[in-house]
């Protein structure tokens, strides 16, 4: 058997027979461990892509909020309930679409793969939704009567 291990075609055999799975294997691995980063930035993308639709929504029924309740501020005399009830619906809209974005900016955030900018901006807009909130009720004590 030493006889053989000294010819070099036969060396080269083994070696060829034990290297080439090992580099599929490897080629395998990378790949794989390739496609599963790709997959990750997709969901990420895919979940900032659903939250950033969210916002529109949500900054489209605010802004029916604001021209609905300026309407409701500059009429004489209190609201109908009608309206009430129309202001409210608006209101819930804009709120469900945003809460849903939050929700999905926190998902994101969870990944660990959001840069710092994005939990401040959450934060800012957090903040500035409360101040929303805020704004509502002094709107809601001056539409009531």
């Amino acid at each position: 058997m030493s006889s053989k291990l000294k010819n070099l075609t036969f060396r080269f055999i083994i070696l060829a027979s034990l290297g080439a799975p090992a580099l599929l294997l490897w080629i395998t691995g990378y790949y794989s461990w390739y496609s599963w980063r790709t997959h990750e930035m997709l969901e990420n993308t895919i979940a900032a892509n659903r939250m950033g639709d969210q916002i529109i929504v949500a900054a489209g029924q605010q802004a029916i909020e604001r021209g609905f309740t300026a309407g409701l501020l500059s009429a004489s005399g209190a609201a109908n309930d009608a309206a009430v009830q129309r202001l409210a619906g608006i209101r819930e809209r804009g709120d469900l679409a945003l809460r849903e974005a939050f929700e999905l900016a926190r998902e994101i955030e969870a990944t660990g793969r959001a840069y710092e900018g994005f939990v401040i901006s959450r934060q800012q807009a957090e903040q500035a939704y409360e101040r929303v909130l805020e704004a509502r009720r002094k709107v809601d004590s001056s539409v009531s009567g």
